[in-house]
């Protein structure tokens, strides 16, 4: 799934139905590609400044969507008709569906709050939240909680503090869960756990590593993340230092996370599985965005963002389409 990335939207609101659930069909068809971009510098968020672009799934061509009001960008819906995102509106944020057909906003799910990241459930019944708390001495940039909502949003709970959430095929959830630093800071792991709650489980150690963006494959039996180590490399942008490699891991207990694309002095990161589950979609650097197979061959370049007159790229997701 996707991964929070400041983006913009062109939607106008009204006039929209509010999203209708939709079972999906794994593994599915590749559909458009749902790109950020963006002129920022290195170590920056790119807040304002940002762009979203709809792409073919070989890239060959693309446009880009009018408008660049920031907001943090989620995954299309499994039937591959929406995109949910969360849209800034003063202060505050709220979740809003955007119709895929038009690029409109349809009706908010929800109420405004401190929200930065939304992923629907395969049946298109409910949503995975990620709400902020405030800041504290201990957790500078306050405590993540997930939250599962119903479709409409008037039915929410907490499920677990952790960030990042994304929902498999087979009705399991894998987030970050994060181990909070003396210094404020905090470290992400890969963890999984049942949308009732049970049978949480890390998936990863605890260490020297940052984990991010977990993405599952089409049959829910791998996910591929993004790895940093901090005690490796020199700092990259305003991160924990180390640069990012690509790198899955399967569902068993103490199982290997076996690295499929790393690099000494670049970064690797933002990998997203493809519907059909024959490929991997990831960034290399800022501006390149490459796929390659699951087992990290046949690396192929799909994207410069130089074509795009961008300085930084980077994907959100892949529509899945019905067979």
């Amino acid at each position: 799934m996707v991964r929070v990335s400041l983006v913009a939207a062109a939607c106008i609101a009204g006039g929209c139905a509010l999203a209708q659930p939709a079972g999906a069909t794994y593994p599915g068809a590749n559909g458009s590609l749902l790109i950020g971009a963006g002129h920022c510098k290195r170590g920056t968020d790119c807040h304002g400044v940002t762009s979203t672009y709809v792409a073919s799934p070989n890239a060959s061509s693309f446009h880009r969507l009018p408008g660049q009001e920031p907001d943090l960008s989620g995954p299309f819906s499994a039937d591959g008709r929406w995109v949910y995102t969360v849209r800034v509106e003063g202060e505050a944020t709220r979740v809003y569906p955007l119709r895929v057909s038009n690029w409109r906003l349809g009706t908010p799910i929800g109420p405004r709050g401190r929200y930065n990241w939304v992923s629907p459930s395969p049946d298109g019944r409910r949503l995975l939240v990620v709400h902020v708390g405030p800041s504290t001495p201990e957790v500078t940039s306050g405590r993540q909680f997930i939250e599962v909502w119903s479709r409409d949003g008037r039915h929410r709970r907490r499920l677990v503090e952790g960030s990042q959430p994304t929902w498999s095929a087979t009705n399991q959830i894998a987030y970050l869960c994060q181990h909070h630093q003396p210094d404020g800071g905090t470290l992400n792991n890969v963890c999984v756990i049942d949308p009732a709650g049970g049978n949480q489980r890390q998936l990863t150690a605890t260490g020297a590593e940052q984990d991010s963006a977990p993405s599952w494959s089409p049959d829910g039996r791998r996910i591929v993340f993004a790895r940093r180590n901090h005690n490796r490399g020199p700092m990259y942008g305003n991160e924990i230092g180390g640069y990012p490699s690509v790198v899955s891991t399967t569902l068993e207990a103490n199982a290997t996370v076996r690295v499929l694309a790393t690099g000494r002095y670049t970064s690797y990161d933002y990998p997203i599985w493809s519907p059909d589950g024959r490929s991997i979609l990831y960034r290399r650097g800022d501006r390149y965005l490459y796929t390659m197979r699951p087992d990290g061959s046949h690396r192929h370049l799909l994207l410069n963002a130089k074509r795009m007159g961008e300085g930084r790229v980077w994907p959100i997701d892949w529509q899945p389409l019905p067979r």
